[in-house]
């Protein structure tokens, strides 16, 4: 089923005019908003459900943006660390981030959010064919694995005392973020940078985001080439920056 043939039947079956993705695509934001509250449409939107400290989030809003689906798309803050109706009822795992479509499918994780963020743009989310794809999508699993690593060393040491954190446990996730981050300074990503930046460019500034949040940007002296990289991206992608977490 196409999203315009979704609009359609939910304004069927929801009674009224609920205006969907093909008209909404035609205005900007304010001023849909403010036709729809003058002329009685119901506002009919995709939702992610975020947290506003995610990395994996903060890829999935960043690609909202650098795709100007800011319109379609209302963001929607959730407990994921607690007990949220709302989210769990979506998704079984309870992560951020996930979106519920117009026709109320559910999608997750950020890997397959962005993808489909992309895709709904007549986008290529690596703009890349044969091995250079390949390449780049082995580059985005190594930025999701560095949240991966980065969230797990800080949830150790933020749940316990000192005396009480499995310090072989975060020397080990520690030790797979100094050497992926080695491994990035000498083969960084690519720099090719455009308003439209790629799937692995937007989860790597992600993942080099979070560390900057976490332990500040003591990490940059170290990677020159690496924070060099996540400069020139914020210099090219504005929303880097209108995305950074907040505590």
């Amino acid at each position: 089923m196409s999203l315009a043939q979704t609009s359609n039947n939910a304004g069927k079956q929801g009674g009224g005019l609920i205006v969907g993705y093909e008209y909404r695509t035609l205005l900007p934001k304010p001023i849909y908003l403010f036709l729809s509250s003058k002329l009685g449409f119901k506002l009919f939107m995709m939702k992610l459900l975020i947290s506003q400290t995610s990395p994996y989030a903060r890829a999935a809003r960043m690609a909202v943006s650098v795709l100007n689906l800011e319109s379609q798309v209302e963001m929607q803050i959730v407990n994921h660390r607690g007990y949220d109706e709302q989210l769990l009822v979506r998704n079984p795992l309870g992560k951020v981030p996930t979106l519920i479509l117009e026709n109320e499918v559910v999608l997750f994780d950020s890997r397959v959010i962005v993808e489909y963020l992309y895709h709904l743009k007549g986008q290529a989310a690596y703009r890349l064919q044969d091995a250079d794809k390949f390449q780049s999508q082995t580059t985005l699993a190594l930025a999701a694995g560095l949240m991966d690593c980065t969230i797990a060393a800080g949830v150790e040491k933020r749940n316990h005392d000192l005396g009480s954190q499995n310090l072989q446990w975060i020397e080990r996730q520690e030790g797979k973020v100094a050497r992926t981050l080695e491994y990035l300074d000498n083969a960084p990503v690519s720099s090719k940078f455009t308003s439209l930046p790629t799937a692995d460019q937007i989860f790597m500034a992600s993942a080099l985001g979070y560390l900057d949040f976490v332990v500040n940007e003591n990490w940059k002296s170290s990677y020159p080439l690496l924070a060099k990289w996540l400069f020139e991206f914020s210099e090219c992608v504005p929303s880097f920056n209108s995305t950074a977490p907040k505590s």
